[in-house]
């Protein structure tokens, strides 16, 4: 059975930011960055490809995408030496496993999927604290007994961590869907890693030329100065994300 949400969806940010944080936001300002004049060098959607498949993944190793899923006995593929567990399938790649949780630390009893955020009736707020308490048990229990193996797979070299018990909420780290699914205050980075990848990207192309023609004259292309911009807004984003601390959302309570 199937366990998968997002907390910052569940508690509505995506309905807030639904209008501003968008592909059409996010090419519109590609465009406007990168000098666009009449047609651009990319169809909005050879932009979002690229997005998706060269900056998105990228950026989602530094702020990731949250998915939580359910694991049970009928996902164990093996127990003996080690228990493997696989994976449920996801909307995105996943990056990492970034935490588990293990039912004897959860208070939260028998969880079931018909409640909105697919805990059996249990509030988000509940949900935090069990992973709360979870992170203070972490603490005094053993160092971690449990590692991921790409692209769907989860091995318990040891059961100590989640002893016999066979359910428990995994938390993995996924590639964000889309724009909308970033946190707000996060928005800006990825947008400056849009922008600056796309520059390097538009410059490479207007290399190939020195002067544009248009109705009101010949406009000169500078494509150096377009691929350099480029490339110390990348610089610059990568350094700010490296600094930026953990997401602490889940944790406010």
């Amino acid at each position: 059975m199937s366990l998968e949400f997002n907390p910052l969806a569940a508690m509505g940010f995506g309905l807030e930011i639904e209008g501003q944080q968008s592909w059409n936001n996010v090419i519109e300002n590609i465009k406007i960055q990168c000098g666009a004049i009449g047609q651009f060098e990319y169809s909005d959607e050879a932009i979002i490809k690229l997005l998706k498949t060269q900056v998105m993944p990228f950026y989602s190793v530094y702020d990731s995408y949250p998915v939580y899923q359910r694991m049970t006995t009928a996902d164990i593929l093996s127990d003996f030496p080690t228990r493997v567990y696989k994976l449920h399938d996801t909307a995105t790649k996943i990056i990492s496993v970034r935490n588990i949780i293990s039912s004897e630390y959860m208070h939260l009893g028998n969880l079931v999927e018909n409640s909105l955020f697919g805990f059996g009736g249990h509030s988000i707020e509940d949900y935090l604290i069990s992973r709360n308490y979870s992170d203070m048990q972490k603490s005094i229990i053993p160092v971690r007994t449990w590692k991921y193996i790409p692209p769907n797979r989860i091995e318990f070299i040891q059961l100590a961590t989640i002893s016999d018990n066979y359910d428990f909420i995994i938390e993995l780290n996924t590639v964000h869907p889309d724009p909308s699914s970033i946190n707000p205050t996060m928005y800006d980075k990825f947008m400056d890693m849009a922008v600056g990848y796309m520059k390097l990207s538009v410059g490479t192309i207007r290399s190939q030329i020195t002067s544009l023609s248009t109705p009101t004259g010949t406009i000169e292309i500078t494509p150096d100065q377009l691929k350099q911009e480029g490339q110390d807004l990348l610089l610059r984003v990568k350094e700010a994300l490296k600094m930026t601390p953990p997401d602490k959302l889940l944790y406010l309570l």
